[in-house]
């Protein structure tokens, strides 16, 4: 007998909340900038400039999102698809850092320009997940970690050259799904000590990425001071006297 596909809505309504999210957050911090990217432009000046591709893309997503959705998904596990997909993805990043000379991220095309980080997201759970699914009877076995570690650490020394942010979104998710599988503490303790070093490495490369991290930190620091009662009672006189 055949079973009939069901939606999971609550899932899908979780997708559509955090895109909905997403693209506020980026209009709110392209409204400004948008004028003025179009400016040199032949079409006049629009804060719609940045919002608008991200919508192009998030139809795009949601097309492929409904297309994969009607495809069963036991034809994804296949080492074709997991290595396939892995090494491509590899491959465009490699590429992407040595094409891309100022920021070693973006590949440029006739027809628009695109990160492959963004391809090696799913691509790194897909390759995950095939492959916890073949080792799951030996996820701390030598064997199994090894392999593992030397992939998906590759991928993401390669990613964290132009792009720290993506990098540490790749490790978590990597991290993740091997937790959930049983992966012993003592080798998450070793990633994290393994990662927090290389990510030390690609602050000190790039200072500009200390900065990144510092400012939310003292913004937040400045905002509790300022309502704090004491640190209300200290900000006030210099207002004052300042007037």
């Amino acid at each position: 007998m055949t079973k009939t596909r069901t939606t999971d809505w609550y899932l899908f309504g979780y997708i559509v909340a955090l895109l909905i999210l997403g693209l506020a957050f980026c209009y709110s911090a392209s409204s400004v900038v948008g004028p003025l990217r179009t400016q040199h432009l032949d079409h006049p000046k629009t804060e719609w400039y940045y919002i608008s591709r991200q919508l192009f893309y998030c139809a795009l997503g949601i097309g492929a999102l409904i297309l994969l959705a009607r495809m069963n998904f036991r034809k994804w596990n296949t080492p074709a698809w997991a290595f396939v997909a892995m090494g491509s993805s590899i491959a465009m990043v490699v590429l992407a850092a040595l094409v891309d000379t100022r920021a070693h991220r973006w590949l440029r095309l006739p027809v628009g320009q695109f990160q492959p980080s963004e391809f090696a997201k799913p691509a790194l759970i897909l390759f995950c997940a095939y492959f916890i699914a073949k080792r799951l009877n030996a996820i701390n076995d030598r064997h199994t970690v090894l392999p593992a570690s030397i992939i998906v650490g590759l991928l993401g020394a390669i990613v964290a050259w132009g792009d720290l942010g993506t990098a540490v979104v790749l490790m978590i998710a990597a991290a993740s799904l091997f937790f959930v599988a049983g992966l012993q503490w003592r080798y998450i303790a070793l990633a994290l000590a393994i990662a927090f070093l290389g990510s030390a490495i690609s602050v000190v490369h790039k200072p500009y990425r200390l900065v990144r991290i510092v400012a939310p930190v003292a913004a937040l620091a400045a905002l509790a001071f300022a309502l704090a009662p004491r640190g209300a009672d200290l900000v006030a006189p210099q207002t004052s006297s300042m007037r």
